[in-house]
């Protein structure tokens, strides 16, 4: 493809995404940026919340979303899937996954 490698396309993403979350600049924003977050796995992890928000009604526990949201994001901080529930609720997104779960 014109000769460049498409590592430098996903390089390029990767600036072009925490240049985005450094302009909308919200706290959830930041969570995002300070833990290297790339955009596909931020597209993973609304996919997540997504069907987690929906699915609150069922017996979904927190071990389980804690989990799903560590090996979207590939972390080993045990308190991000908390703080990520909670700038959702914040911004009045996916509010069932942070009130049912903590």
């Amino acid at each position: 493809m014109c000769g460049i490698d498409i590592d430098l396309f996903q390089k390029l993403d990767f600036i072009e995404f925490r240049q985005d979350l450094l302009f909308r600049n919200t706290d959830l924003d930041r969570l995002l940026f300070e833990n290297r977050v790339t955009r596909s796995q931020y597209e993973e992890l609304l996919q997540l919340m997504d069907m987690f928000n929906k699915n609150m009604i069922e017996n979904v526990n927190k071990d389980e979303f804690e989990s799903a949201v560590l090996n979207v994001i590939h972390s080993n901080n045990e308190d991000l899937p908390k703080m990520l529930a909670y700038k959702f609720y914040k911004q009045n997104r996916y509010t069932n996954v942070f009130s049912n779960l903590y």
